[in-house]
Formats: structure tokens, C-alpha cells, sequence
């Protein structure tokens, strides 16, 4: 097992966690111990994976942990059998009225702008130093 794994893990987890709290907590509400038992799950699994999956391959440890945490996630919740409280709505009308399509969809684009603006930041100055590292010679 090497940190690698344990990162990818990690990612993973902490990437289902996020997915599972921007997707549930406006009906559900937020709750903390949720949210880290993906990260914990997402992580052990990237330790697993280290049996199957050298660490010079981080993206099919990644897609390892992501898979199997979900796998072990989603199937503890069908044993455990209840229901979520995202299903128990006052009524039908409430759905997405706590947050909002709206302001998830402003968010979004927000971020990748922002993105964007830094990706073509950083492609600027690597070009603006190798153009001032090229000699040009008239022709």
C-alpha cells in the first residue's frame, strides 16, 4: 500500500461525499457523520485496492475506490432497509424549493469560469516564458 492509494481513496470518497451532500442535504439536511462515512469507506476501500492495482495506475485506483465505495455504501442501505428522508416530503411541491435549481446552476457556472480564467492564466505565462526563451532569427 503506498500514500497513492490512500490518496485515490481518499478523492474518491471525498468526491462521493460531496455528490451525496449537494444532492440530499437540501431535502434531508446535512448530516456530518454521512458525509464522512463515504470519505472513511472511499478511503479503506484505496487501501484495498493496493492488493489489485499498482500505484503507478492512480486512475484505476481512483475508479476502484469510487466504485466499491458505492457499491458497499449503497448495499448497506438496501439492507438496512429505510427510508430516506428525502422520499418523506410535507408535499410533492417542496421538491428542490430548499435550494433551488437556480442557484446549484449559478454556482456551477461561477466555477467554471473561474476555472477557465485560471486554466488560460497559466497557459499564458507558460507560452509568455517559452516565447521569451525562443530566439527568433529574421528571415
Amino acid at each position: 500500500m503506498t500514500l497513492i492509494h490512500v490518496f485515490m481513496g481518499f478523492l474518491a470518497g471525498l468526491i462521493c461525499s460531496l455528490g451525496g451532500a449537494l444532492k440530499d442535504s437540501p431535502y434531508e439536511g446535512f448530516y456530518p457523520l454521512k458525509f464522512c462515512r463515504s470519505i472513511i469507506v472511499g478511503t479503506l476501500c484505496g487501501m484495498a485496492s493496493s492488493l489489485f492495482v499498482p500505484a503507478s495506475q492512480p486512475v484505476i485506483i481512483f475508479m476502484f475506490a469510487g466504485y466499491s465505495e458505492r457499491m458497499i455504501v449503497e448495499g448497506y442501505k438496501i439492507l438496512r432497509a429505510n427510508k430516506p428522508g428525502k422520499f418523506s416530503l410535507p408535499h410533492p411541491s417542496m421538491l428542490g424549493k430548499r435550494l433551488g435549481f437556480r442557484k446549484i446552476f449559478l454556482g456551477l457556472v461561477i466555477l467554471a469560469c473561474a476555472l477557465t480564467a485560471l486554466a488560460d492564466w497559466r497557459l499564458s505565462t507558460v507560452l509568455t516564458a517559452h516565447l521569451n526563451e525562443v530566439d527568433y532569427v529574421s528571415r
